[in-house]
């Protein structure tokens, strides 16, 4: 019985053999973008290439769900399906449920879009997308959200690495491009000193005791390394599907409040508890939270704007999107200890191509994005995908063709752990919230 309930699980519809086309999706992510933080800035003329891109670009706030946990999502973007089909878990849950904590992509139940493309002869180019590793063995490139540790081990010990890649031998091709030089990182991307920026506004709190202010040089030498490797792969690899995930604007906002006058923040936060807080300065707040973003904005522009100087050809769609925003309520400014009355804090949704309609859209979720780009590529939609194509922000003629995808799409992958990493990255999960 339990045979055959598999076998039908994984049955599949019969293929039509696909011609490969001229049409190529570049998918960048940016973790707890929020157009909450963003239109401020906007308006203030402070982001003219996100102003621009709502312009020019089909926009609107990306639709998600709680648990807004961050690996739960992005693995939504990248199946098109749900936490319940797709089985990568909310860390709560999972710690409740004894389930173990890290997971790693083993764990996935149901076919990524960059493995449905393998599957029709279509090569994808996959960096740092959360929970890829280990990396799944495509005929293309994967550098799996592991790959990024590498700073983080001396050089005599980074070979121990070689497998958070997909094919291994990249790793000596990638190993070089990793950086250690924080201060010139980070002045070249302009980015402030968090730490430092805490510690003139409250010197009773040592930014050292907070842990995300601790750690914010790894961070931003991760975001740098996932820049120059990005680059690296958009320049010399060929692909019909380019995705790069980004977390420094998550990352940020978890302190965010540690960045604002102390004062300020807790006047705010007790008339939010008594619900006394006036529209005003509501307003005001969010603009000071804006402020705090900005040159993290700035640098999300810049990444943005270096890919649009140099996409392959007028075929190419461009998305940018994140997986959710930030809520400020009475407890504090986050995505996972909303208000239960509260909704979702919804990501940002840019898709800019050849058919594109500019305007806003009326609604699109993070199921909907793995639909829509197998539509835009010429394949069928997945039959159980809890999303579908965005054709109203489309002006192309083509039916919409859907077939079942089969979990023997995913080559079975060993569940390697590395105790070393994984206690780092339990350390990184609790000082972020996500687990207790």
């Amino acid at each position: 019985m339990v045979a055959a309930t598999f076998a039908a699980t994984v049955l599949v519809a019969a293929c039509v053999e696909e011609p490969r086309g001229k049409t190529k999706v570049v998918l960048l992510g940016f973790d707890g973008a929020g157009w909450d933080t963003i239109d401020p800035l906007i308006e203030a003329g402070k982001l003219p290439l996100l102003a621009r891109l709502k312009r020019e670009a089909a926009w609107g706030p990306l639709e998600t769900f709680k648990p807004t946990k961050s690996p739960v999502i992005w693995t939504s973007i990248a199946t098109g399906k749900s936490m319940a089909k797709h089985g990568i878990l909310d860390f709560v849950f999972m710690e409740n449920n004894d389930i173990q904590v890290p997971y790693s992509n083993s764990e996935r139940r149901e076919p990524s879009v960059w493995q449905i493309l393998d599957h029709f002869d279509r090569r994808s180019v996959i960096v740092n997308w959360f929970v890829t590793y280990p990396p799944d063995e495509i005929d293309g490139i994967m550098v799996s959200n592991r790959f990024r540790k590498t700073l983080l081990l001396p050089p005599e010990r980074r070979a121990r690495m070689a497998d958070s890649v997909h094919p291994p031998e990249l790793f000596e091709t990638l190993q070089p491009l990793v950086n250690l030089d924080y201060d010139a990182i980070r002045r070249e991307r302009e980015l402030p000193d968090i730490a430092a920026l805490h510690d003139r506004l409250d010197s009773s709190n040592d930014a050292a005791s907070i842990p995300v202010l601790k750690d914010y040089w790894i961070y931003v030498l991760q975001e740098a390394l996932t820049e120059t490797v990005s680059r690296h792969l958009f320049e010399t690899e060929e692909f019909d599907l380019f995705a790069t995930y980004f977390r420094l604007p998550d990352i940020v906002q978890h302190v965010a409040l540690s960045l604002i006058e102390p004062e300020l923040v807790e006047s705010t936060l007790t008339k939010l508890r008594r619900g006394e807080l006036a529209e005003a300065e509501a307003r005001d707040f969010q603009q000071r939270l804006a402020l705090v973003l900005e040159p993290f904005y700035h640098y999300m522009e810049s990444i943005i704007d270096a890919y649009l100087r140099t996409l392959p050809d007028d075929d190419t769609y461009l998305f940018v999107l994140s997986d959710h925003g930030f809520t400020l309520h009475g407890g504090g400014y986050d995505h996972y200890h909303i208000p239960e009355h509260a909704e979702a804090p919804a990501g940002i949704f840019l898709m800019r191509g050849p058919d594109t309609v500019a305007g806003k859209v009326a609604s699109v979720s993070v199921y909907d994005i793995a639909p829509t780009i197998l539509y835009l590529l010429g394949l069928p939609v997945g039959e159980t995908m809890d999303g579908e194509p965005l054709t109203a922000a489309l002006e192309l003629e083509r039916d919409v063709r859907h077939q079942r995808y089969a979990r023997d799409l995913m080559t079975p992958k060993e569940h390697r752990r590395d105790a070393e990493v994984d206690a780092r990255t339990l350390e990184e999960l609790r000082s972020l919230g996500y687990i207790p």
